[in-house]
């Protein structure tokens, strides 16, 4: 499978913040046994984020992107992507429920600017559950070859004891 992540910001470029988010997705993706075959930081501007999401999914069967989803002017990355491919965003109400517990949690006001976070594009979660549900398949496959293994290696024990 190929996989590819984009990471969008001007200050990962500009060496003003560390890209952590490259370095923890790789080494979650290969610890599920998934490896990046392709890693691209771009600025945020709408031409260099809808080009680089555009020629990997010409060559990737997964995109991954970070960055450009907060609440500043600057994060674009939502709706370009969504407006490139034509998804229209939607008010995810589990998602604003869970901002909102949050801040109450702290019992700090929650600007409402962050309330931008809780727009996804439709069909998005559909495709996160698939991909979860993908993962945990895979999890299940992995788990079953090994106890396939654990009772072959307890078939030949037995087979050797008894010569």
């Amino acid at each position: 499978m190929e996989i590819e992540l984009i990471n969008t910001g001007s200050e990962l470029l500009l060496g003003r913040v560390l890209n952590t988010h490259q370095q923890w997705l790789g080494e979650t993706l290969s610890d599920a046994g998934y490896i990046l075959t392709r890693q691209e930081t771009v600025p945020d501007t709408a031409e260099a984020i809808c080009e680089a999401v555009k020629v990997a999914l010409g060559r990737a069967d997964l995109v991954i992107t970070t960055g450009g989803l907060g609440p500043t002017s600057d994060d674009i990355t939502r709706e370009r992507i969504a407006g490139m491919l034509a998804k229209p965003l939607h008010h995810d109400e589990a998602i604003a429920e869970h901002i909102t517990s949050f801040f109450a949690r702290r019992a700090r006001p929650m600007p409402e600017s962050v309330l931008v976070l809780v727009l996804v594009p439709v069909l998005m979660l559909v495709l996160v559950l698939l991909v979860l549900l993908l993962l945990v398949l895979m999890l299940v496959l992995v788990l079953m070859l090994v106890l396939l293994l654990l009772v072959l290696v307890l078939m030949l024990m037995l087979v050797l004891m008894l010569v």
